[in-house]
């Protein structure tokens, strides 16, 4: 078998080759769905594995969009906008710019939600601030924040009001489940990001103006329903968001461009870099509601003398 898979039943075997079955029909109306410049669907390593199975090891608890400012958007002028664009060329990504560090992986762990955070800080440290791309601790969050799921908490209420600087992964590795804050107090008055603001609705379904944040902040907090993601292999998904069900999984968006004339996000994930495209997906940008791709952004702003991270 491609993923190496053996059974310690006949029964189980039969109920995951039943999951498998149900799982390639719902392949087959996905991938008929999408229609040719759309996303493609095949199976994976958890195809023998339900919705419900899938989501408790990639999401777990799930991540929550709120507890950060929503005082209304940044600001950003036409001027500011064009200027910015006109750095990147006809497609933004900031991964090519430097501002996105490797995929990484978070296991069967919920903690998407502290990737995004950490993608964020990641992000606004080389966007914003000019400093080199630097790896930010995951795991920091997951032990000293209290902000379980939270990706808006995780820079909001925990480096903000502590005066914090990220933690580098080098000096805080990644272990996946929770445990002792180790955070030297010593550290704790470190530059920090200055404010981080949400749009739970995404500037009223206006995904040009999420094109303007992404030019001007950089990489952003970007929550799915991770349904929309199993199994997939590549391409352009047309429908990751509200209408698929509910937002549990927190990504950071880095790019948005434009294939075959469909416009679209591109997504840095946290599953490795064998699910999707190399770590990646991308999702159409549409201000049609019912295709509507992402429900919002959460943005860092930078307020640092010299780095972000510890």
């Amino acid at each position: 078998m491609t993923h190496g898979r053996t059974y310690s039943s006949d029964e189980e075997e039969a109920r995951r080759f039943e999951i498998f079955q149900s799982e390639l029909d719902r392949i087959d109306t996905r991938n008929a769905e999408e229609g040719p410049h759309g996303a493609f669907y095949a199976p994976d390593d958890l195809a023998d594995h339900s919705m419900e199975e899938f989501k408790a090891l990639r999401v777990g608890a799930g991540a929550k969009p709120m507890s950060c400012l929503q005082s209304g958007p940044p600001s950003i002028s036409a001027e500011e906008v064009n200027r910015t664009l006109a750095a990147f060329g006809s497609d933004i990504d900031w991964e090519k710019k430097g501002a996105v560090t490797p995929v990484k992986n978070q296991g069967s762990y919920g903690t998407c939600w502290s990737f995004s955070a950490s993608g964020i800080m990641e992000g606004i440290n080389v966007a914003q601030g000019g400093n080199p791309l630097e790896v930010v601790s995951e795991q920091e969050l997951i032990d000293c924040s209290n902000c379980f799921g939270y990706v808006g908490c995780a820079l909001s209420d925990y480096y903000i009001p502590n005066h914090l600087a990220a933690a580098s992964e080098g000096s805080y590795p990644y272990q996946g489940s929770g445990g002792t804050c180790r955070r030297d107090s010593a550290s704790l008055t470190k530059a920090k990001a200055s404010q981080v603001i949400c749009e739970p609705n995404g500037a009223n379904n206006d995904q040009e103006h999420l094109v303007a944040q992404l030019i001007t902040h950089g990489p952003f907090g970007f929550l799915v329903d991770a349904s929309c993601l199993k199994s997939f292999a590549n391409g352009i998904i047309s429908n990751c968001g509200k209408t698929a069900g509910a937002i549990d999984h927190g990504t950071l968006a880095v790019g948005a461009g434009t294939e075959n004339g469909v416009d679209y996000f591109r997504v840095k994930n946290s599953w490795g870099t064998g699910h999707g495209e190399a770590g990646y997906f991308r999702v159409k940008r549409s201000t049609n509601p019912p295709q509507m791709a992402v429900p919002g952004g959460i943005y860092g702003v930078y307020g640092a003398e010299d780095s972000v991270v510890v």
